[in-house]
């Protein structure tokens, strides 16, 4: 009589099957949003984070169209801008009334050192905005497992 398959070489076999990994999430697009300048980065496939420029916030949503077209993605990580104290900074009510106005499906994730850790990591790069929109990207990934 077979032996029953194991459920973990099931569960690999599945994760294989649908492109993702234990590490990994939907596909998506990201925003570090700053004053001066935001990060983009998407996700196409699920499997890897691919930073993706920075752009004036006032090019914001034509940047995300194009992304969200080339790549066909329709949800957004958006960094949300949180204090030391755990509490919103005032930046964080124009990203979510931005988010809201703009026709996709938004997910806030605490920002919080995503920009001095990936500084850390590229600390010779001019502008690290992108990266630290990947770094969400990963960040949102590990809270959905």
């Amino acid at each position: 009589m077979p032996r029953p398959p194991d459920p973990r070489i099931l569960a690999s076999l599945q994760a294989q099957a649908t492109h993702q990994s234990p590490t990994s999430g939907p596909p998506c697009l990201a925003v570090d949003y700053g004053t001066s300048r935001c990060g983009l980065a998407y996700s196409p496939d699920g499997l890897f984070a691919h930073p993706a420029g920075v752009c004036p916030p006032s090019q914001l949503p034509e940047q995300l169209a194009t992304l969200s077209a080339q790549h066909h993605l329709t949800d957004v990580v958006w960094g949300l801008p949180i204090g030391a104290d755990g509490t919103p900074a005032p930046i964080a009510h124009t990203v979510r009334t931005l988010a809201q106005a703009l026709p996709y499906h938004s997910h806030f994730i605490d920002e919080r050192h995503s920009t001095q850790l990936v500084r850390q990591q590229s600390p010779s790069r001019a502008h690290v905005d992108d990266l630290a929109a990947a770094q969400l990207i990963e960040w949102w990934w590990a809270q959905l497992v």
